[in-house]
């Protein structure tokens, strides 16, 4: 199969965009729990972990949502499959 340049350019403008897009949401998500713990103090004891499951989480529900493997095992069975 030969692929032309406009599809690989296409291909990996897509590619680009999606980590962008997820870093961009999770750090929103981030700084919004920080403001909430300001004044729950609930969510202030938790912040670590809730903003490390953001950060550990996004790009696996990021992949689901654009219907890319979205777990490890799926993502190393598709990479065997295209090789």
């Amino acid at each position: 199969m030969v692929t032309s340049h406009v599809d690989t350019a296409t291909r990996r403008h897509a590619g680009l965009v999606e980590p962008v897009v997820t870093f961009l949401v999770a750090t929103g998500m981030a700084a919004g729990l920080f403001w909430l713990a300001r004044g729950v103090s609930f969510v202030g004891e938790v912040l670590h972990g809730a903003i490390a499951l953001i950060f550990l989480l996004g790009p696996s529900y990021a992949a689901r949502f654009s219907g890319r493997p979205s777990t490890i095992g799926q993502q190393v069975l598709a990479w065997r499959r295209s090789s």
